[in-house]
């Protein structure tokens, strides 16, 4: 299923630590300012996600790195991008580091091609909203949850 990701807080999820993953209270996750879709494809034996970029922020690390809208995110830091939801999306990307390069191998048309991104701090207010965006990924994940509980069988 697709989902396009379009809240600002997202833009900056591609984050580096989060306080769900051990951070100091005052550091803030990083960011790299790419909107994206989420795809889920492949079988249940063989799964895979991938991001398709929609938009790039102007000055941001990807804009820097070469990223542009219409690639498609297959991996970072050579591993495939497979998680289950949103939720494991961000958590998973909550462990890069700010200004310690990063790869994401893209798919350009045809070419496939490796970017380093050197993600930077969010500040304070994009943290505030990368927050609450996490919570209100974590709520949908719960109720999704509850009605497959609650659906017969």
């Amino acid at each position: 299923m697709k989902r396009l990701i379009r809240d600002s807080l997202i833009i900056v999820a591609i984050a580096a630590s989060v306080h769900a993953v051990g951070l100091q209270p005052d550091a803030r996750p990083a960011l790299i300012g790419i909107f994206f879709t989420v795809h889920h494809g492949g079988s249940p034996a063989a799964p895979s996600t991938w991001l398709r970029v929609e938009q790039v922020t102007p000055g941001a690390p990807a804009e820097r790195a070469g990223m542009r809208p219409g690639d498609v995110v297959t991996e970072l830091n050579s591993q495939p991008i497979n998680f289950r939801d949103e939720v494991e999306l961000l958590l998973a990307l909550a462990k890069m580091e700010v200004d310690k390069p990063a790869t994401m191998t893209v798919l350009r048309g045809q070419a496939r091609q490796t970017l380093t991104v050197i993600p930077t701090r969010m500040s304070a207010a994009q943290y505030e909203q990368w927050k609450v965006g996490l919570t209100m990924l974590q709520a949908q994940r719960a109720q999704r949850a509850a009605a497959a509980a609650a659906a017969p069988k």
